[in-house]
């Protein structure tokens, strides 16, 4: 099965609950299913499985700060605004097209735009 996995933060070094579970959810995955990760830029790559198809995004501080505004604006939560840019629209787009997923996995409400 091909599985892609939205996350808000790159999940390594594994310090936060939620890099902790993307790592806990790649380890489970990966040998048995192809898995593709979406993820803001950041840490090492290279420390991520062989296996993992890794799609990434940033976004400018400005960019962050409209996302922010926005979602308060909209009355949706502050931290969903601050994840839902165009470049990270444009890494999940790209990742479906490219990936062709069977399975999303949105880690967080807030990544789930």
């Amino acid at each position: 099965m091909r599985i892609l996995l939205v996350t808000t933060r790159f999940p390594l070094p594994a310090r936060r609950g939620q890099q902790v579970r993307t790592m806990e959810w790649i380890e489970a995955l990966a040998d048995d299913h192809d898995v593709a990760l979406v993820s803001p830029a950041g840490g090492d790559v290279s420390r991520l499985p062989a296996t993992v198809t890794a799609f990434f995004h940033r976004a400018s501080a400005a960019a962050a700060v409209f996302g922010l505004v926005r979602g308060g604006l909209s009355g949706r939560p502050f931290q969903e605004g601050l994840y839902d840019t165009a470049a990270s629209r444009s890494a999940v787009r790209g990742a479906v097209e490219s990936f062709r997923p069977e399975v999303l996995v949105a880690q967080m409400v807030r990544c789930a735009w």
